[in-house]
């Protein structure tokens, strides 16, 4: 029972165990903003290497398709030197398809994107030619489409090179 004699004892462990309850508390509420902030920091950093990982992988996409148009081209234009006009035409196709996915993977660099559009769509003409010259059983002039092939597979070079620049120096 409740006892006059020792309740300043008792009013006294109480205020005690009342302020080392709020110590308690104030250090578990920073102990736990403390380990929010860490957790965010954590996170930040893990986004921030997936984004850079995201970005190498996308870096080696684009060298893979370029590699794979400059190849193409590169056949395309062993079938012109040994005048086997007809046999151009599926790594043609390939190049073009390749160029494509090159400008839509290179949206960040406009310049390199809108040429390899524009040299698609080269190609895209070009395949139409020899299509014609071969149904009208007529011969192809082929010196445009090697000039540009030659162009083509220059400027595919260099980024290639710089593509694998990009992906040592991370």
């Amino acid at each position: 029972m409740f006892s006059e004699d020792n309740s300043a004892v008792v009013g006294g462990v109480g205020l005690i165990l009342t302020i080392m309850g709020l110590v308690i508390s104030a250090l578990g509420f920073w102990f736990t903003i403390y380990q929010v902030k860490k957790t965010r920091d954590a996170a930040e950093a893990a986004k921030a290497k997936a984004d850079e990982l995201k970005n190498q992988a996308g870096v080696f996409d684009v060298s893979v398709e370029v590699s794979r148009a400059t190849n193409s081209l590169r056949q395309v234009l062993a079938f012109i030197r040994s005048k086997n006009i007809q046999l151009t035409l599926s790594p043609l196709e390939d190049a073009q398809g390749y160029l494509n996915r090159i400008s839509r993977l290179l949206v960040d660099d406009a310049e390199v994107s809108l040429q390899a559009r524009e040299d698609a769509e080269f190609l895209l003409h070009q395949i139409q030619q020899i299509d014609d010259s071969i149904d009208k059983e007529i011969s192809f002039d082929a010196v445009d489409l090697v000039a540009r092939a030659r162009r083509i597979i220059n400027m595919l070079d260099s980024k290639l090179i710089d593509f694998q620049k990009g992906i040592y120096d991370a």
